[in-house]
């Protein structure tokens, strides 16, 4: 079987992304160790339970052709459980990210329905997803610091930047300054980001802009 990194260095290569003089383009491979960063993993009943999502992704797309704008899409996710609900209503914004990623701590993280949806693979990728984004971040942040006395960080569409505002307040701890920029184009997103930075006591080294890039210190 053909290597899939060395056809995507020769695939690039030709479009003229490789570095200058090199007939390929280098793809660095980081080893990680997934039970140092705790990645979540439950994918056995995900995967017996297929057909059935299958089922219900079309019954939803049917329903919608039937009913424009429904009261909920399917009762067992968004009709009975409320924090399901926001997550339907909040899809593709920083609110979504934000309950998946902190689920455990929502006030009615016990019903069945919010354990059983947000313990699916999809869930749990975006939760390991922010423990590989925090983990890449602090090593590139250890490196430039050895060069540089002060770290910047820019964070473009940051949401809540719940990852970039706790590694900054990791690395302070190990004495290194971040100064970090974070820019979206919600409000609300900056705002919940302000108040993670208070509650990390980072917020000294954490500037917020505003999509028409004014500054709010």
């Amino acid at each position: 079987m053909a290597n899939p990194f060395y056809s995507w260095q020769k695939l690039l290569s030709r479009v003229g992304l490789g570095k200058s003089g090199n007939s390929s383009f280098k793809i660095k491979i980081i080893k990680l160790n997934q039970k140092e960063l705790n990645f979540e993993k439950k994918s056995f009943y995900y995967i017996l339970l297929s057909p059935i999502f299958l089922l219900i992704a079309l019954y939803v797309y049917l329903k919608k052709k039937i009913i424009p704008n429904p009261k909920y899409n399917f009762y067992f996710f968004d009709g009975a459980s409320k924090l399901c609900r926001e997550v339907k209503e909040n899809a593709a914004k920083w609110r979504a990210l934000d309950l998946t990623y902190n689920y455990r701590a929502e006030k009615n993280s016990d019903l069945i329905y919010d354990f059983f949806w947000h313990n699916l693979r999809n869930a749990c990728a975006l939760r390991n997803r922010l423990k590989l984004v925090k983990f890449l971040l602090i090593k590139n942040i250890e490196e430039v610091s050895k060069k540089e006395n002060e770290v910047r960080l820019i964070s473009v569409a940051a949401g809540s930047a719940q990852g970039v505002i706790e590694v900054i307040n990791k690395v302070k701890e190990k004495g290194i300054l971040v100064k970090g920029i974070l820019i979206d184009l919600d409000p609300s997103a900056l705002e919940y980001s302000k108040k993670l930075a208070q509650e990390m006591k980072n917020r000294k080294s954490t500037y917020f802009y505003k999509s028409n890039s004014q500054c709010d210190n």
